[in-house]
């Protein structure tokens, strides 16, 4: 059994290395054929959960862009309209800040 590496349960039932901030800010999503448009739904240090129009399946790879901040991320679940990110990097807590700011 791996151990847990100072993960929380959260109310969800699900265990998160960081604090997850539950945000609602359209987005753009930059991917190999182009950019789709979604909300951002959730974010953390490590992902994000997006909501999007038409998940096709063929978004697994890709960068967030927002004005201040484009961050490379890989797809790690979908569920019909969501999407579950893992960014390439963690984002810096300034980083957090900036993006909580554009609600």
């Amino acid at each position: 059994m791996k151990p847990m590496l100072n993960r929380r349960r959260t109310d969800q039932g699900d265990f998160r290395l960081s604090d997850r901030h539950k945000v609602f800010i359209p987005i753009e999503l930059q991917f190999n054929s182009g950019v789709m448009r979604v909300h951002m739904l959730d974010v953390s240090e490590s992902g994000a959960r997006f909501c999007v129009q038409d998940n096709k399946g063929y978004l697994t790879s890709g960068r967030v862009h927002l004005p201040e901040l484009l961050v490379s991320f890989r797809v790690t679940w979908h569920s019909g309209r969501f999407i579950g990110v893992r960014f390439k990097r963690i984002l810096t807590s300034n980083e957090i800040e900036y993006v909580l700011e554009t609600i």
